[in-house]
């Protein structure tokens, strides 16, 4: 089964630009329009109690960012890279954060280009995804960022979220 790729934001043809970075072997995209900034890993104060998809605290210049951890929201491997970054991303005005392998570039791409999510991805990952684009680079799977982003704020369909 091919998931249908769908996002209003992205709903006709126009172009918006991508941050492309890789975790976990895959290529993975953002909409810039949710990037912040990505900068050197910060140190990170656990949670107690916190989700494990919760990885702590961090200090962004005296403002207190929520850290979670993508591979694990993912279901992907949890295995860290040598050199990672921190990526910082805006969910409804708030900063949060995620560690990410590398950084590749920034990409434009037409909505319209987006092809279906394939089926053999881990389930996590397909509903995290608007998206895949097939490119020069390899598969880019676009993730939504309401999707990735809501469940670190404990919205609906959270899977990281306490119950």
């Amino acid at each position: 089964m091919v998931e249908k790729a769908t996002n209003p934001r992205h709903s006709d043809d126009r172009a918006f630009g991508v941050c492309v970075f890789r975790l976990a072997g895959l290529r993975l995209g953002l909409d810039v329009r949710n990037v912040q900034e990505v900068l050197k890993p910060l140190a990170i104060t656990p949670v107690p109690l916190a989700p494990e998809t919760m990885d702590g605290l961090v200090n962004l210049r005296g403002q207190i960012v929520l850290a979670f951890n993508l591979r694990q929201r993912l279901d992907l491997d949890t295995k860290e890279a040598a050199s990672p970054l921190q990526v910082v991303c805006l969910h409804q005005g708030e900063p949060v954060s995620f560690l990410v392998d590398a950084l590749e570039e920034v990409q434009e791409i037409q909505a319209g280009s987006l092809r279906p999510i394939p089926s053999n991805l881990p389930r996590r990952l397909r509903e995290a995804l608007i998206g895949v684009l097939d490119g020069d680079g390899g598969l880019l799977l676009i993730l939504d960022p309401a999707r990735v982003l809501g469940w670190v704020a404990g919205e609906p369909d959270n899977p990281g979220a306490k119950g």
